[in-house]
C-alpha cells in the first residue's frame, strides 16, 4: 500500500509541476500572440514539430533519419492526444537524460529568454506566411538550392 501512494503522491507532484509551467507559458503566447494564434491549434503543431526536430537535430539526428520517421508515423494509425503527449513528455526527459541535459531548467531558461524578446518574435509572425506550415517563406528554388530533395513537384510548378 505504501508503493501506490508514493506512485499517487508522484503522480500528483507531476502534475502540480506540469501545470504550474503551462500555466506560465499561457500569458506569454498572449502576450506576444494574441487569443487567436495562441489558441490556433495548426500553428500549435506546426511550431512543436520545428521545436522538436531543432532539437533532436541539435542532439545528431540526420534529415534522412527525420524522413525516415515521418513516414513512418505517418504510415500508423492516428494515436490518442493524451496518451501522445505522455509520450511525448517521457521520450523528452528519457532524451534529456541521454544527453545531459536538464529539461525542467531549459524550459525555465526558455521561458525567461522569450519574455525578453516579444517584439522580435511579434515582427517574425507578422511576416510569415499564412496558412504555412513553414515560420518563414522559402521558396522552391530555395528548398531545391538546399538539397531537399522530397518534394514531388518539378520545381517550376511551386514557383
Amino acid at each position: 500500500m505504501a508503493e501506490q501512494l508514493n506512485l499517487d503522491e508522484l503522480e500528483r507532484l507531476a502534475k502540480v509541476a506540469t501545470e504550474d509551467f503551462q500555466a506560465r507559458v499561457q500569458p506569454w503566447m498572449m502576450a506576444c500572440f494574441g487569443a487567436e494564434i495562441s489558441a490556433d491549434a495548426q500553428e500549435r503543431n506546426h511550431r512543436f514539430l520545428e521545436e522538436a526536430l531543432e532539437l533532436v537535430q541539435a542532439c545528431g539526428a540526420t534529415q534522412s533519419e527525420a524522413h525516415q520517421l515521418v513516414d513512418y508515423v505517418y504510415g500508423r494509425p492516428v494515436g490518442e492526444k493524451v496518451q501522445e503527449v505522455g509520450g511525448v513528455m517521457v521520450t523528452l526527459a528519457a532524451l534529456c537524460l541521454a544527453q545531459d541535459l536538464d529539461m525542467h531548467a531549459a524550459g525555465e531558461t526558455e521561458l525567461a529568454r522569450i519574455w525578453t524578446k516579444v517584439e522580435q518574435i511579434r515582427a517574425k509572425q507578422a511576416a510569415k506566411p499564412k496558412h504555412s506550415p513553414l515560420p518563414q517563406h522559402v521558396s522552391g528554388l530555395d528548398i531545391y538550392k538546399s538539397g531537399r530533395y522530397w518534394l514531388k513537384k518539378p520545381i517550376q510548378e511551386i514557383e
